[in-house]
């Protein structure tokens, strides 16, 4: 799979971004908690879904029916977005390297963060003024 917004010495092309993580509640951002992602688009996004598939029983009779199992995936988008990040440290105090393992293992928080971010799913419909809404992601830089 070639990731065009990374080069291989690490630069972050067009299309990525930097954003604060806000806290587990939602009322604070930590600007020391930064984390640089790449867009999930069409064809990508559509391949996702695809690897995400699962056979399920149909209802009365129509035999087995593919369903994307959500959970799945977002942990396929986290992984493939994620570029690295900064302040995110382990229980041992020391920084947390950025590979596809401890991905996995972010805060749901954060990962729903990563997700409306790199998907555009936020909801503008919500947001009632040009102030920034409390539950938006600050992008920086």
């Amino acid at each position: 799979m070639k990731i065009r917004t990374v080069s291989s010495d690490g630069s972050v092309q067009d299309g990525a971004f930097v954003f604060e993580v806000m806290d587990k509640d939602g009322t604070s951002y930590d600007p020391s908690c930064l984390v640089t992602c790449r867009p999930i688009l069409g064809k990508e996004r559509r391949e996702i879904e695809k690897e995400s598939e699962r056979w399920v029983n149909g209802p009365r009779g129509k035999g087995k029916q593919r369903e994307v199992d959500n959970d799945a995936a977002a942990e396929l988008v986290v992984i493939r977005a994620v570029i690295s990040w900064e302040g995110i440290d382990g229980s041992d105090d020391k920084p947390l390297p950025c590979n596809a393992s401890t991905k996995t293992h972010l805060p749901p928080h954060v990962k729903a963060q990563i997700i409306a971010r790199v998907l555009d799913t936020e909801d503008t419909a919500s947001v009632h003024s040009f102030r920034e809404s409390p539950d938006m992601v600050r992008v920086v830089g």
